[in-house]
């Protein structure tokens, strides 16, 4: 009898630990991201900088390289928190059309509003 409960006792503890180790495994999962290549009007390297760096505010966006030579601003975004047209509207509040951007839309660069940080993290007024 002493063997049974033994036993017993063996086999609900290893169903334990099996347990707690796939909701363990299940809550350290990596978050999916997407990818976005989105065609923006930028010309320069300040500019490249200030895209990749005001982006990467936004929720849920990971990762951003900006090529100036092509134009093109690849996104990396965790896509349960921002999606293409949210990540659109973000490049267009800094002051940069998109390939997305109706063509009489007015856009006003972030530089021309007030308090803004500069490059080098300073706060500059307008």
């Amino acid at each position: 009898m002493k063997i049974f409960k033994f036993i017993s006792l063996g086999i609900m503890l290893l169903s334990f630990m099996c347990v707690t180790t796939n909701l363990n495994a299940q809550a350290r999962k990596e978050i999916k991201t997407s990818v976005y290549k989105i065609k923006v009007m930028f010309d320069n390297a300040k500019d490249k900088v200030l895209i990749e760096k005001e982006l990467l505010k936004e929720a849920g966006i990971v990762k951003v390289l900006a090529d100036v030579s092509s134009k093109t601003v690849t996104i990396d975004f965790d896509g349960t928190k921002s999606d293409r047209i949210k990540i659109s509207k973000a490049i267009e509040n800094i002051g940069y059309q998109t390939e997305l951007t109706p063509k009489d839309k007015k856009i006003n660069k972030i530089a021309n509003k007030k308090n803004v940080v500069n490059l080098d993290g300073n706060k500059q007024t307008k």
